[in-house]
């Protein structure tokens, strides 16, 4: 499979006032990572968002040149180097099979065996040479079913350019109905369909092929049925397809004369002690590298064999050239034969068993890479290597994350991190033997890059520990105060001036932190770690809260400054700290890592009886990022999330002015190293770096105030509000079955309130609605601060009722009746106690600490038989409010529903022998309503300032009245004989209900007063009725007054 190469850097670059943003998409992992070149600005202008949110245009200060292939493969030209600044693009170069036209699939009629036959063809751009127009080697085409459902039988017939294909050229993958999890961990993503792959190694083909099928459909497909080409590689272990051999290959038995054995060690996390169990050979010069044995095995890892690049042969140019970016790199070729991949075993190894003599994709050597990471874990596909820091940035190269093999001969077998150099003064090998003298060796450690020997003859920065890498998935960052965090501090030469720039970082973190529960350790690396050992020491955690903590991390701070800057760059040593550090403390290890440099790492901490370093220390090599890659995984792997910052090697100024560019040209040749340490996303001049995995900082105070933001988060409890919307009375709900409830948050203002009770001090309460995004996005919550000071006897979240939308009732959150899920940050479960509440979820959480740090959850539901609605009848009579039985005329009433099922207004129905001041409605649906008095009773009547809500909900056969608080009461106060008196005031002076199911009829009494009159029921609801009235009454005199003067 292909797998996808991402990279989301967004690059800022100051211009004027403004910065300019170049976000990198997605490319296929055979195209090459995209690149900037700085160069003049174009005339092409950016949008961009500044500080403020406000949105401007800048002119960049960069050239993008850019070529796209067909529409699921976009690669990137080579970036020009000492060429003249030029907006327009270089001509597109195919690098792989693109559509010329739309597939066509027609349907052809049904068989006499009742099969649906269909005709598919295609016409087919090839990739070919710019200069010479020769069609470049090709092993197959494949189509992929993208639309439309095809209950897909066999393919016959099918062709290339007239001439037909036998039947073993061609394969077919059909996608299954159910994808079973197995099924799901071999299909790529990218496959959604049916695959048909046709073997055109031996075709002699133009530069435009057509490709034409017959398919059996066991049935009539769906009329949207549509075709593209796939440009992937299917694994050989998909069901339908058939693979060679049978039980894996064991990497030192005996090999058969015809056959080469390849064993590649592919690594996992870097052991800080003991060995893994791969095979203790050696090769025809020596033992196998010590390093292949002290990481853990990449058990699952799938490798695959590439075809040589250079004409079969290795050669001096493809040594120069090796599968760099723009270099023919992206036009590398899989070998899609079943000997051409490999699974790693238990010990981590994974063994080729490789055909010898002639024959389809049989050559000399071939390159290794991979396609498929061990679980946990994921592929590297690109590295920089070559010059390190702050100069000569030109000779820094793109290279694919790829090895090749030594020259390969029958009945011999090949182990990674060993050496196989002939000896022979002529350059008379083939793969990674070629050249004179010493050379890269099979995945070995030699002298290579620019310290290679006058003649040359190598693989340019592919100096080797003898494992292939992987990326260990990165932990989520915790969601939580009183983080524990490490700053790993690059103190090496090229530094610099940017050592003053880190010691203001850190002397601000260490202040901004003071009134937080961090804990903060400090660790520098330049050569070895610590970078200066007597006054930069490593230090472990100190807590930032107390005086003596802060003085601690300030004295260590205090020694960042320029002339500390020394020696080369060691990534492995550094990341060791930590990892040594969480290995002694396994319960509490550090919960984030900020890795900060301005380069590559150009040695590693290499072992007794290593080959040794043959390098200066200023270039990177392959085998300094592998070790840096290894140790990364274990921090990791330990708990700790990596976050890689890259900051400009001496903070390029001119005058004292920054330099945008400068500084980014600096950072752009670490991107893809950043990114191999921490894996996933990364980004430039971030808010915050809670969410990316690596950043480059170009400006100084966004560095510092974007670590504040990450670690000064309040020391709380939260609480969030789902929903169910299943028919399973006995589910337990969880994240995955439920929805966020945001909208009937926002829409009622529905709150929770918090009464808090600290071990010491004063109880307090604390209400809030939920307003700040939760950890999976999909929801806001609640947060309770807590003192900082001590922890919590008691805290006991709580709802109102009147807030919970119609028809929605409480569910459990647990089999035993809990009302909450609660968890730490480390998800581990935390007791709740139901609190007394019918209809909301009320819960206590008991000996809550310091820190917080715990999130809850509680669920609501429908009833999988929700009351029916039903009908009712409402008589409203109008009476003074002196004598109840006065009924009044004149007066106007809007009824309007508040409900979905009832919205709307509502007038009144006309009811024979109806007294005076009487009002009618007949078949309102059950639900909420809201009366508005629209014009007062005859007689100098006040009108009702406050409308009146209610709400009457069908229960079985019964039918039951609520008195609302306002329009946003979702529940209210239901109506009983014994809360009567205390619920019904004032304009309320009656309120009753008679009959049954459709025939319930509401009466109520809504009394008017007369100006300056007190009704004699008094009480301060009066008060504040006749009040209002009153203020309108008066507001509308002095307007109509003032009217008649300005008449």
């Amino acid at each position: 499979m292909m797998r996808t190469h991402e990279s989301s850097l967004t690059k800022r670059i100051a211009a004027a006032a403004a910065a300019a943003a170049v976000l990198f998409t997605a490319t296929p992992a055979i195209a090459a990572p995209q690149t900037t070149t700085v160069a003049a600005t174009t005339e092409q202008t950016w949008t961009v968002t500044d500080e403020t949110g406000n949105t401007i245009d800048a002119e960049p200060a960069v050239t993008v040149t850019e070529t796209k292939t067909a529409e699921n493969a976009p690669t990137q030209a080579k970036p020009a180097q000492n060429a003249p600044a030029t907006t327009s693009a270089k001509p597109k170069q195919l690098t792989e099979p693109e559509l010329a036209e739309d597939i066509t699939f027609t349907h052809v009629g049904t068989t006499a065996d009742g099969k649906e036959e269909y005709e598919l063809e295609a016409t087919v751009n090839l990739p070919a040479d710019e200069v010479t127009g020769q069609v470049l080697p090709l092993n197959a085409i494949s189509l992929m079913r993208t639309e439309g459902t095809l209950n897909l039988d066999s393919v016959e017939n099918a062709t290339i350019d007239g001439a037909e294909l036998n039947k073993d050229a061609v394969e077919v993958f059909t996608y299954p109905d159910i994808p079973t999890e197995d099924d799901e961990a071999l299909i790529p993503d990218e496959v959604t369909g049916d695959v048909i792959t046709l073997d055109i190694a031996d075709e002699n083909m133009g530069r435009t092929a057509t490709v034409t099928a017959t398919i059996y459909a066991n049935e009539r497909a769906s009329r949207n049925i549509e075709w593209d080409l796939y440009n992937g590689v299917l694994p050989l272990t998909l069901n339908n397809i058939e693979v060679e051999g049978g039980a894996p290959i064991a990497p030192n038995g005996p090999v058969p004369a015809d056959r080469a054995r390849v064993v590649v060690q592919v690594a996992g996390d870097k052991l800080l002690s003991g060995t893994n169990g791969a095979t203790r050979a050696s090769g025809p010069n020596g033992e196998r590298l010590e390093r292949v044995f002290q990481n853990t095995p990449g058990e699952g890892a799938v490798l695959r064999l590439y075809a040589p690049l250079n004409d079969k042969k290795f050669g001096m140019s493809e040594t120069a050239t090796a599968w760099e970016q723009g270099a023919r790199g992206e036009n590398a070729r899989p070998i899609n034969q079943p000997w051409a991949t490999c699974t790693a075993d238990a010990n981590g190894e994974c063994v080729f068993e490789i055909p010898r003599g002639n024959g389809a994709d049989i050559y000399d050597y071939y390159w290794v890479v991979m396609e498929q990471a061990s679980p946990g874990y994921k592929v590297q596909d690109w590295v920089r290597l070559g010059v390190s820091g702050d100069t000569d940035t030109g000779r820094a190269r793109i290279l694919r994350h790829a090895y090749p093999t030594p020259l390969l001969k029958g009945g011999q077998i090949y182990y990674s991190g060993a050496k196989y150099k002939r000896i022979s003064f002529n350059r008379d090998g083939y793969g990674s033997d070629w050249g004179d003298f010493d050379s890269a060796s099979f995945m070995y450690e030699e002298t290579t890059g620019q310290y290679q020997g006058a003649f040359g003859g190598h693989v340019p920065y592919r100096s080797s520990l003898g494992s292939f890498t992987q990326v260990r998935e990165n932990p989520a960052m915790p969601e939580t105060c009183g983080l524990k965090a490490a700053l790993i501090v690059d103190t090496s030469g090229s530094m610099g001036t940017s050592m003053d720039v880190m010691r203001d970082v850190v002397g601000s973190v260490i202040d901004g932190l003071a009134e937080t529960s961090t804990e903060l350790g400090l660790y520098s690396f330049s050569t070895t770690s610590p970078g200066d050992a007597r006054n930069l020491p490593n230090l472990d955690p100190k807590p930032t809260y107390t005086p003596e903590g802060r003085a601690a991390l300030k004295s260590w701070k205090n020694n960042l400054t320029t002339r500390r800057s020394s020696g080369a760059t060691n990534w492995e040593d550094g990341l060791e700290q930590v990892a040594e550090y969480n290995a002694k403390n396994p319960n509490s290890p550090y919960d984030v890592v900020y890795f900060i440099t301005d380069g590559n790492p150009t040695v590693y901490n290499n072992p007794a009886g290593s080959p040794g370093q043959g390098n200066s220390g200023a270039e990177s090599e392959m085998r300094e990022l592998e070790a840096a890659i290894a140790m990364s995984n274990t921090v990791k792997s330990q708990g700790s999330r990596m976050v890689a910052v890259g900051i400009p090697a001496k903070w390029p100024t001119f005058w004292g002015t920054p330099i945008p560019s400068k500084r980014l040209s600096n950072l752009e040749i670490s991107e893809l190293n950043l990114q191999a340490v921490s894996g996933g996303q990364g980004g430039v001049d971030e808010r915050s770096l809670r969410s990316k995995d690596f950043v480059f900082f170009t400006e100084q105070d966004v560095f510092k105030q974007a670590l504040l933001n990450s670690l000064n988060l309040p020391c709380q409890v939260t609480v969030e509000r789902r929903f169910y919307e299943g028919d399973d009375e006995n589910v337990v709900p969880n994240f995955d079955n439920t929805r966020g409830t945001n909208v009937e948050t926002n829409a009622n203002k529905w709150e929770f309130t918090a009464d808090m009770t600290p071990t010491s001090g004063t109880e307090e309460q604390q209400s809030k609605v939920p307003d700040s995004v939760n950890k999976l996005g999909d929801n806001n919550q609640a947060g309770f601060p807590l003192n900082r000071t001590t922890g919590y006897t008691q805290i006991d979240i709580k709802e109102p009722a009147g807030k919970i939308p119609s028809g929605w009732i409480r569910m459990d959150a647990g089999p035993n009746g809990e009302r909450a899920q609660c968890s730490t940050k480390a998800g581990k479960p935390v007791t709740t106690t139901a609190l007394e509440s019918e209809k909301t979820n009320d819960f206590r959480l008991k000996d809550v600490p310091v820190n917080g740090g715990i999130h809850c959850v509680v669920y609501y539901r429908i009833p999988s038989e929700p009351p029916q609605p039903g009908t009712f009848k409402f008589k409203l009579n109008k009476v003074d409010a002196q004598d109840n039985t006065i009924g009044l005329e004149g007066a106007e009433f809007k009824l309007e529903g508040l409900d979905e099922s009832n919205a709307g207004e509502h007038a009144p129905s006309s009811v024979e022998n109806a007294g005076i001041g009487e009002f009618n409605w007949t078949e309102l649906k059950t639900g909420r309503y809201k009366l508005s008095e629209t014009k007062a009773a005859d007689g100098g009547y006040i009108l009702l300032a406050q409308p009146v809500f209610f709400r009457v909900v069908r229960d079985g056969n019964a039918t039951k009245l609520y008195v609302l608080e306002n329009e946003s009461d979702q529940t209210g106060i239901e109506l009983t004989e014994e809360n009567k008196a205390e619920i019904v005031t004032f304009p309320i002076v009656g309120l009753d209900q008679s009959g049954a199911d459709n025939e319930t009829t509401i009466t109520m009494k809504l009394a008017n007063t007369k100006v300056g009159e007190l009704p004699k029921t008094g009480g301060t609801g009066v008060l504040v009725q006749v009040m209002i009235s009153l203020l309108i009454m008066t507001a509308g005199a002095a307007a109509a007054r003032t009217m008649r003067r300005a008449a």
